[in-house]
């Protein structure tokens, strides 16, 4: 009787434990921009969390839903330049379950009532629904997505548009915030956003970590003509799972359509996977594997077995050999001048939402050069107990260094997602810093950094560099010559410019076959958001034989005219603009930035008067 009632007494703290274990940001982002949570609409969010987390039950099988359909739809919205962040859209409308049905006679994973699923091409009769079909609904719900935002500009707008309508937003709306890149959550705003916004926060930090899912999902486009039951042979499938996975199709019209191309939805067990994807083509590393209690090597190591790009990188980039390691114990593959996000996903094989979120980057964030990233999950635990953070260092290049998430970082030592890193502060790696122990500041012994007359780099320095070990008794610790400090560089002024018009004059990029826009600026030693901004590029990207103009930097005009602004916690560019009485285009335009993101830590040029 004892051991019954602990095991319920456990069972209860577990379940609880599991209920409260989100707490709200005051700041994230979410649909590709910066939003700050204020008080009015964090009791709601955290209200709906705890909802969706209360039954842990419920919340698993929601949770092996989303590992088994997020790939597919992550893929979709890549595609259709719509933001990863509105995959979480389609737990909130439908749990991940095909055959949904609302009160309003809305059906399927994006909840599509006829009319309108007509006007996003999607077939609706006796035979086939597509709604049902994950594939075909997922691109009609970005397609609808995308002509919201033609319209607002603004992705949280659009989301809005999904529940009330084009029309219903526009009269509830102001259209100041039409283009807006960061916005005030609060009470007034819409339900259905802070709904959302939960469902993040209730699945992000959990997608994709179980080890051994039980469900895997591919798509198999080749149907035309056939029957489930010849495809569950060709794939040595049961044909039961497949007809469960695939109630878009009529049971009693077992025939796949040959009026145009539908993606059969082919389940596979953990087991199963491996056979099925080779069988399918399906290139994505989809061998999971469970994590690793003993210490993991950090240095750098050729993989044992050779790693090859995939056929669409080799189609895509041939002759472009991309370059595999181990670091950490961990697949990575290193960025070579040129490359940017989408190609380094490509080679590596998987979507370019996993490549984001394996090396905790924004759609936004640039490549390095030579820097390796990783193309497979990060672990959780380091090799090392601790790391000293030194100066120039942030939580990011910590992260990479080790092999584990920023998320395990701030859960070990108990860091809110906005809180500083200060210098000196001693990072537990490996087992969370518990409650009772306080958070313990090393004094660094810094001397002034003298002179370097270098040359200027084309990139910071890479972050996978040796960090020192500190003992835990340790009160201080000196520069270790092995591990270089960042330190301000002091560059020997150029040659003074001509300034004739032959060198002023703004140069035109015309777009060839497979340039990405990181290539383009990479040719002219620009960033990215500088072309965006003198091109008024918006999301849908560049295209082949686009004219781009690629402004000429103004002559005399060096960084001996400029001050350092760091942005801290809460400060955004109205803000920053209002300090020095500048304008914010000017602030955008001298940094390169064609959004209103912001990062805490980040150093903004400003302009002397």
């Amino acid at each position: 009787m004892f051991r019954l009632f602990l095991f319920l007494l456990l069972h209860l703290s577990t379940i609880f434990c599991f209920s409260q274990s989100i707490e709200v940001p005051d700041e994230m982002y979410f649909l590709d921009m910066k939003i700050y949570i204020k008080h009015g609409a964090k009791n709601d969010i955290a209200a709906s969390v705890a909802s969706l987390r209360k039954n842990k039950a419920y919340y698993q099988s929601k949770l092996d839903r989303v590992d088994a359909y997020f790939p597919i739809i992550e893929k979709i919205l890549e595609e259709q330049n719509v933001p990863d962040d509105f995959k979480f859209l389609a737990i909130q409308e439908s749990a991940l379950v095909s055959d949904a049905v609302s009160s309003s006679n809305a059906v399927g994973f994006w909840q599509f009532k006829r009319e309108a699923a007509a006007e996003h091409n999607m077939r609706v009769d006796q035979v086939v629904d597509e709604r049902k079909n994950i594939t075909s609904s997922t691109r009609a719900a970005a397609d609808y997505l995308k002509k919201s935002n033609a319209i607002f500009d603004n992705w949280i707008y659009s989301l809005m548009s999904y529940n009330v309508g084009r029309g219903g937003t526009q009269r509830t709306v102001s259209t100041k915030y039409y283009g807006a890149r960061e916005m005030e959550i609060n009470g007034s705003t819409h339900w259905y956003v802070l709904k959302t916004i939960a469902h993040k926060l209730a699945f992000a930090e959990e997608e994709g970590k179980n080890p051994a899912p039980p469900l895997f999902l591919f798509e198999y486009m080749n149907g035309q003509g056939k029957t489930l039951s010849e495809i569950a042979i060709e794939l040595s499938v049961q044909e039961e799972n497949l007809k469960l996975y695939n109630k878009w199709l009529s049971n009693s019209f077992n025939v796949v359509p040959s009026d145009r191309t539908y993606a059969v939805t082919v389940p596979a067990s953990y087991m199963e996977k491996d056979a099925i994807a080779a069988k399918l083509g399906d290139t994505r590393p989809i061998s999971v594997q469970a994590e690793m209690s003993l210490p993991v090597k950090r240095d750098l190591k050729p993989l044992p077995e050779p790693k090859k790009p995939s056929e669409r990188a080799e189609e895509m980039y041939p002759g472009d050999v991309p370059v595999f390691a181990l670091h950490n114990g961990l697949e990575a593959i290193q960025a070579k001048k040129g490359d940017d996000i989408n190609k380094l996903a490509i080679q590596a094989g998987i979507s370019k939402a996993k490549f984001l979120k394996y090396n905790d980057l924004r759609v936004f964030d640039e490549i390095e050069v030579n820097e390796y990233y990783y193309i497979e999950p990060k672990r959780s635990k380091a090799n090392i107990p601790f790391h000293v953070v030194r100066p120039g260092e942030n939580i990011r290049h910590i992260a990479q260094l080790y092999g584990l998430s920023i998320a395990a970082i701030q859960r070990k030592n108990r860091m809110s997602k906005t809180e500083p890193l200060q210098v000196g502060r001693e990072l537990w790696l490996r087992n969370k810093r518990p409650s009772d122990v306080p958070v313990k500041i090393v004094k660094i012994q810094t001397s002034p950094p003298k002179p370097v007359n270098v040359p200027v780099r084309e990139t910071p320095p890479s972050p996978q560099r040796p960090a020192p070990i500190v003992p835990k008794d340790s009160t201080e610790i000196k520069p270790m010559n092995t591990v270089p400090v960042v330190v301000p560089m002091i560059v020997s002024p150029k040659p003074q410019q001509s300034t004739s018009a032959a060198n002023t004059k703004d140069s035109v990029h015309i777009v060839q076959q497979g340039q990405t826009l990181y290539a383009i600026a990479r040719l002219y030693s620009t960033k990215p958001d500088s072309i965006k901004a003198w091109n008024s590029l918006d999301s849908s990207g560049i295209k082949v034989n686009q004219e781009l103009r690629i402004k000429r930097p103004t002559p005399g005009e060096t960084k001996a005219n400029f001050i350092n602004h760091t942005v801290a916690p809460g400060e955004t560019f109205y803000r920053i603009s209002d300090i020095y009485k500048v304008p914010v285009k000017s602030i955008q335009e001298w940094n390169n930035k064609s959004d209103f993101s912001l990062s805490v830590g980040e150093v903004l040029l400003i302009k002397r008067p």
